[in-house]
Order: structure tokens, then C-alpha cells, then sequence
């Protein structure tokens, strides 16, 4: 089993990042585990306050502002479904071997592990934070819509490799006559 460095992208021009996955699993394991608090909602303007929400946390992460309370409104199960959706998705394609290795491994480090885990984590770590099964919902759901899209896609990306390594035209001897509709070859047999 390899790594592939510049995962989830067919040629190296457009390659995420090589440190993607760490550095959403440390983003959301210093959100998840510190005691920053984050209420945000989502409306008419999402991208605008999306984009601010980014710029801002990434901000404050740097001046390391643990008591942070941020006035925005986001579901905090949208963006425990984001992040897990996420992770399980640079997850997935950072392994280079089999298709039903990188499954079960992503299933089990991703949706088992750091979905169900971090919320038992999260509830003994003394951090103001409670244990919410419906996070893990929502982790669950996330992770599991990422391998699925991830499968479909990579099931495809290989039916399509292998079509394309497979494929050769055969040229015709007759030219263009075509022997199913009785064009060529004398006239069809009847009976026996």
C-alpha cells in the first residue's frame, strides 16, 4: 500500500496539496476538542458569511484565541457534516492501493474511528463540551456520503481506464458491408 501524494487529481497541474488531509484533521480536532465555541447560521448570503467565517477562523486560529464566540449562526451539525465529508474525502484518495482496501480502511479510520471517537473524546476531555449522539449522526453521514460518492467515482475512473487500455477498433475486412443485416457474404441460410 502506497500514499498517493498529489491524491484525488488526474494530472499534477491541478494537485491538492499534499498535507490536505492533516491539516483538515488538525483544523477539526482543534475545533471539536479546544473549548472555541462557534454558532453560525446560514442564509441568503452563505457564500459571503462562508467566506468570512474561513478568513476569520483562520485568523483567529493563528493568535490562538481559545474563548473565541464567534456572532454568526451555522448549524453545528452541517459543520460536523462538512468536515467529516471532507476528512473521509481526502482520506480516500490519499491511499493507493485496492478499491475495497481504501474502503474498508476509510470506513473503518474515518467513519468509525474519528466520527464515533471524537465525540467519546470530546465528552472526557474536560472542555465545556457535552456528548451529542446527534454529532455523531452527523459525522456518521458525512463520512459515509463522501465514500460513497468516492466509490462511485472511482469505480467509474477504473471501468473507464480499463475500457480505454482494453479497447481496440477492429477494422473491417468487407469494408462497410455488415454481416448481421445480410449485407455480404451471399444471401442467408433458411431452415435447418
Amino acid at each position: 500500500m502506497r500514499i498517493r501524494l498529489p491524491f484525488a487529481a488526474p494530472d499534477k497541474a491541478d494537485a491538492i496539496p499534499k498535507g490536505a488531509f492533516l491539516f483538515l484533521l488538525l483544523a477539526a480536532a482543534y475545533l471539536g476538542l479546544s473549548s472555541l465555541q462557534l454558532a453560525l447560521h446560514i442564509n441568503d448570503k452563505a457564500l459571503h458569511f462562508l467566506t468570512f467565517f474561513l478568513l476569520t477562523l483562520c485568523f483567529y486560529w493563528i493568535l490562538d484565541t481559545s474563548s473565541l464566540q464567534l456572532a454568526l449562526h451555522i448549524n453545528d451539525k452541517a459543520l460536523h457534516f462538512l468536515t467529516f465529508f471532507l476528512l473521509t474525502l481526502c482520506f480516500y484518495w490519499i491511499l493507493d492501493t485496492s478499491r475495497r482496501r481504501t474502503l474498508n480502511l476509510t470506513l473503518s479510520v474515518c467513519t468509525a474511528l474519528l466520527g464515533v471517537g471524537s465525540e467519546f473524546l470530546q465528552a472526557i476531555l474536560p472542555n465545556g463540551r457535552d456528548f451529542d449522539a446527534y454529532d455523531i449522526l452527523a459525522n456518521v453521514v458525512g463520512s459515509l456520503a463522501a465514500v460513497g460518492l468516492s466509490t462511485w467515482y472511482h469505480k467509474r475512473m477504473v471501468e473507464r481506464k480499463r475500457l480505454r487500455k482494453n479497447y481496440s477498433a477492429v477494422p473491417g475486412e468487407d469494408g462497410d458491408m455488415d454481416l448481421e443485416l445480410g449485407e455480404g457474404s451471399g444471401a442467408q441460410e433458411s431452415g435447418v
